[in-house]
Order: structure tokens, then sequence, then C-alpha cells
């Protein structure tokens, strides 16, 4: 499937190229990493006991699912992401929570 793809330039005038939409399994697959680190207690469908690393872990499966280049090159994209400075990195997780926000464009 063709998408559209995004780009920004981050403060620091890194180029970034990133998917426009997620789709229903990378979705899934972002919401995996919270569910496999909760224990639900069943008897009040709450969760009972959650890691708190689990959002990281999860923003970094969005970066590895969504970004497709730093720079115009696309190996080791999460660590070259995480090494930006943090404010490229946060100008980068603001475009991708963005992306979530959008109905539109996550219903396309």
């Amino acid at each position: 499937m063709d998408r559209e793809i995004l780009e920004l330039e981050t403060p620091n005038k890194h180029k970034i190229k990133y998917k426009a939409y997620a789709t229903g399994r990378e979705r899934r697959e972002i919401q995996n990493v919270f569910l496999e680190g909760m224990e639900i207690d069943v008897s009040k469908g709450t969760p009972n006991k959650m890691k708190a690393n689990l959002a990281n872990k999860a923003q970094d499966k969005t970066i590895q699912m969504m970004i497709v280049s730093v720079d115009d090159k696309e190996d080791d994209i999460l660590n070259k992401i995480l090494d930006l400075p943090a404010k490229d990195f946060d100008a980068i997780i603001s475009a991708l929570n963005a992306l979530e926000t959008d109905k539109k464009k996550l219903n396309k």
C-alpha cells in the first residue's frame, strides 16, 4: 500500500520524512507495548500493575514504525532520532502525536 509521506524540518534543520497516518496493524503494535506491560485485575477491570517505562517503549515503537528517514538516511532511525537535540526530538514527537489526534489522517 502506498502511503503519503510528510516532511518536517526540525529547529536545527534536520529533514525528517514520516508516514502520514498509521495503519490499523501499526496502531495495534503500538498499543501492544502497553498491553504487554500491564496486569489487569479482571474482577475490577482496571490495570493492577503497569511498568513505568511503557510510554517510552511505545514512543520508540512509534518512531520505528512511522519515521521513514532522517536526513535522507533510512538506517538506524530510532538511534538517530534519540541522538538529536531535545528541541528537534520534541518537534518530531509533536508531529507524530498530531497524527494521532488528527481524525482525518487516522481514518484515511
